[in-house]
């Protein structure tokens, strides 16, 4: 591995490799080190949804695993874990992967997918410094033959649309993994046929460092679903109210997870801490459906739920009806206070190039596809919608623009 390639010494696997290098970096040995020692992983949050409740960015401090194999992801163990996890994943082939790197990796997935991943198997990373520059990345694409695509719902849609994108070749990519926001499933089947590749849907979060779930390759997958726990990993979905009581198959409730990979807390936040790590699960604030098969889908955030009059409203599932409109390019949904009905559903959408919708047609559309109670009361054609650095949809944007047109505080 690129490790030992330039750190020779002891034929050790690789955590015992890894250990000998930090060995020689710091000049402690393992033994004065101590059996246990802790890092913490600080990671940006400009989309609020990995910082605590007050919005600030926090650190999370991750441990050492003791007596549990399968995922590691301290210091010692983090990459040659995950890459081991993701070369078998992907039955990914050392030295020989390029890697398209549109992710910045100061967010947990790029860190960890583009850097980390392709440090441990020694694959070329093309790094595109701003992932809105779709013909850049395309070129990047074609031009550097790339075999891993890590990217987020919004920069596959985006490749969908581009014109003239069916004229680039793209069929060296064989893997692409998504994350960071729900995928639709007509985003998937677009790209995956334009490219010949499979596209691996999975969960997590800085907290998870940052991954809890994930869809096998190597057997069926499930279009929609974020998939199964990762190694000596525990998920499971409990009541909002009262987290001691587990959700029977089907039916929606906050995911929970358990691992060696989730951090010990916040730094230096007790009060964070205990909110978010109670009983030994961490409690992610998503919402989250499980099935038969252990196959979980994540439904929404807690915090984005709209209440209509006592109604539960997912935005993720309105977007995707909403985004399944041939004429529609991006939606984004959420509630606004509504006097009989306490919150009401507003819809924000941005149209395909040169297509115009009335707010009409919207409506008829979304009554053919949506409960009653679910469809948009209000609809708002706009240019582009408010992204992060990750190109994740920022719905808190569109709830303060929404806030300060009606003269109201958030």
């Amino acid at each position: 591995g690129v490790l030992s390639a330039r750190y020779g010494g002891p034929d050790l696997d690789d955590a015992g490799r890894y250990r000998h290098l930090l060995d020689e970096l710091t000049g402690v040995p393992a033994a004065a080190r101590g059996a246990r020692f802790r890092c913490c992983l600080v990671v940006a949050a400009p989309d609020g949804n990995t910082a605590t409740t007050d919005g600030v960015c926090e650190g999370r401090i991750l441990d050492e695993p003791t007596g549990r194999g399968g995922f590691g992801y301290d210091p010692v163990f983090f990459v040659p874990e995950y890459g081991r996890s993701m070369a078998a994943l992907s039955r990914a082939e050392k030295g020989a992967e390029v890697v398209m790197g549109c992710l910045p990796i100061f967010h947990v997935f790029g860190m960890t997918v583009n850097m980390n991943w392709s440090i441990y198997a020694g694959a070329a990373c093309v790094f595109q410094a701003n992932p809105r520059d779709i013909s850049g990345v395309l070129k990047g694409l074609a031009k550097h033959k790339v075999t891993i695509f890590p990217a987020v719902p919004n920069l596959f849609n985006a490749i969908n649309n581009y014109p003239g994108v069916e004229d680039i070749d793209l069929k060296s990519i064989k893997l692409c993994v998504s994350g960071s926001a729900p995928l639709t499933e007509e985003v998937q089947q677009r790209f995956e046929a334009l490219s010949d590749s499979v596209i691996v849907e999975g969960f997590g979060m800085s907290e998870t460092s940052p991954v809890a779930t994930c869809n096998p390759i190597q057997r069926a997958r499930k279009i929609g679903m974020v998939g199964i726990p990762v190694s000596d990993t525990d998920a499971k979905v409990v009541d909002v109210d009262d987290p001691s009581l587990e959700k029977p198959l089907g039916e929606e409730g906050e995911l929970i997870i358990r691992g060696p990979q989730v951090m010990l807390g916040y730094w230096k936040r007790q009060d964070e801490t205990e909110k978010t790590i109670r009983n030994g699960w961490l409690h992610t604030g998503d919402l989250a459906i499980m099935d038969e098969d252990g196959f979980f889908q994540i439904v929404g955030r807690m915090k984005d739920m709209i209440n209509c009059s006592g109604l539960k409203v997912f935005p993720d599932e309105v977007d995707a009806v909403l985004m399944s409109h041939d004429k529609v390019l991006e939606a984004a949904t959420i509630g606004v206070p509504d006097e009989k009905r306490g919150e009401t559903v507003k819809s924000f959408l941005v149209m395909q190039p040169g297509e115009t919708l009335t707010r009409e047609e919207v409506d008829v559309f979304a009554r053919e596809n949506l409960a009653a109670y679910k469809v948009p009361r209000e609809v708002e054609f706009i240019d582009e919608l408010p992204k992060s650095t990750v190109l994740k949809v920022l719905r808190r944007e569109l709830r303060d623009m929404e806030m300060a047109k009606r003269g109201e505080s958030v």
